[in-house]
């Protein structure tokens, strides 16, 4: 049982699929501490699991579509109602309805061609996390090239960050 979700949480998933396991291959290559176990994030919108994510299009679904899979929630210690909804809004303004920008998950392969090959205009899964996670207060703005697994790290080892939750995910 994972305690109260409250809007602003992001969350790091381990999702099964071919995809999902390049994709933690990939940051485990890249890693600098050797682990890698997430490959997917978004933004927690509401206590009952409404989710921000970006899959083959940025939407709106539910965190518990993740029932079962290990899960890593992270809470903003110092987040304010007011940071997050300007921030939720900029997020869905620029991105929510927009496709999944496939081409930026190759660019991941070299992350040099990740950080810079965005313009800023387009983002994965934990580009967008990391982006609402800057507009919050929480990170820096170097958002572009991030991936779920460098957002688990911060989570976890931030001291702006509070884990909430890391485990499988059951009501």
């Amino acid at each position: 049982m994972i305690p109260q979700l409250l809007p602003g949480d992001i969350f790091c998933v381990r999702s099964a699929g071919v995809v999902g396991l390049l994709i933690r291959a990939v940051q485990w290559f890249h890693s600098r501490d050797g682990e890698a176990t997430y490959n997917h994030s978004g933004i927690i919108t509401s206590p009952e699991g409404d989710i921000l994510e970006a899959h083959w299009q940025i939407r709106q679904a539910s965190i518990w579509q993740y029932e079962g899979k290990q899960i890593l929630i992270g809470r903003h210690k110092a987040l304010t109602t007011g940071r997050y909804r300007r921030a939720i809004s900029a997020i869905k303004y620029k991105y929510l309805g927009r496709p999944y920008p496939v081409w930026r998950i190759a660019m991941h392969l070299v992350p040099f061609l990740a950080k810079f090959g965005s313009l800023r205009r387009h983002g994965v899964c934990s580009e967008i996390t990391a982006e609402f996670a800057y507009l919050i207060g929480a990170r820096h703005g170097l958002w572009p090239g991030t991936t779920p697994d460098i957002l688990a790290d911060e989570i976890r080892t931030w001291r702006t960050w509070q884990v909430v939750h890391e485990g499988r995910l059951e009501k």
